[in-house]
C-alpha cells in the first residue's frame, strides 16, 4: 500500500485488458472452449461496468456460481477478479473517484510529450524553468474538451475550478516565480 487510508481505484479498463491477455495467451482451459471464455469475459465486463456496488456484487456472485466457468478451469481468472474486486469498486464508495485512469494518463502523456525534448537542454536551470512554465500554463489554460458528466468545467481553468481568483494574473509572470514543489 503506497498511501494508507487513501482510496485507490484500479483502472477497470487495464484490468479488463490484462485479464483478456491472460486468458488468451497464458491460461490453459482446453480446446473448443472459446465460447465459454467469451461468455466469461462478457460477465466480467458487466461486473466491472455495473451501475452500482450491489449490481457488481451480484455479478461477481453469478460468476463464482457458474459451473461452466469452473468446468473449463477458469478458476485463475475468477481468482484474479476476486482478489482485485475491492480495489475495482472503490469508485462506488468514494464519489468523484474515476473508474478508469484515462484523465491521469492523458496528463502524463501531455507532460511526457513536452518533457522529452528537455533531454537536450544545456543546463538544469533552463529545464527547470521550462517545467515551471508548463505547470503554470496547465493551471491557467481554459478547459474546452470536457465531456459528460464534466461539461460544466468547460470555460474554466483548473485554478478557477479550485476556487482561486485568477482574474488579473498573467500565467507567464506566475510561471517565472519560484514554485513550492
Amino acid at each position: 500500500v503506497v498511501c494508507p487510508g487513501i482510496p485507490h481505484q484500479l483502472c477497470v479498463k487495464h484490468f479488463q485488458d490484462g485479464l483478456h491477455r491472460y486468458l488468451r495467451y497464458q491460461s490453459s482451459h482446453g480446446r473448443g472452449t472459446w465460447r465459454e471464455v467469451d461468455r466469461f469475459e462478457t460477465a466480467v465486463r458487466f461486473c466491472l461496468y455495473a451501475r452500482g456496488f450491489e449490481e457488481a456484487c451480484a455479478c461477481l456472485t453469478a460468476i463464482q456460481a457458474d459451473s461452466g466457468f469452473r468446468r473449463i478451469h477458469l478458476d485463475d481468472g475468477i481468482g484474479m477478479l476476486e482478489r482485485a474486486f475491492e480495489r475495482l469498486t472503490q469508485h462506488f464508495h468514494h464519489p468523484g473517484l474515476q473508474r478508469t485512469s484515462n484523465v491521469a494518463e492523458g496528463a502524463i502523456r501531455r507532460l511526457d510529450r513536452r518533457l522529452t525534448p528537455m533531454d537536450s537542454f544545456a543546463s538544469h536551470e533552463t529545464a527547470w524553468n521550462t517545467i515551471k512554465m508548463l505547470a503554470a500554463h496547465t493551471r491557467f489554460r481554459i478547459l474546452t474538451d470536457c465531456r459528460r458528466p464534466h461539461q460544466h468545467r468547460n470555460g474554466f481553468a483548473p485554478l478557477e475550478l479550485a476556487k482561486v481568483n485568477i482574474h488579473g494574473l498573467n500565467w507567464i509572470h506566475v510561471g517565472q516565480k519560484a514554485l513550492p514543489f
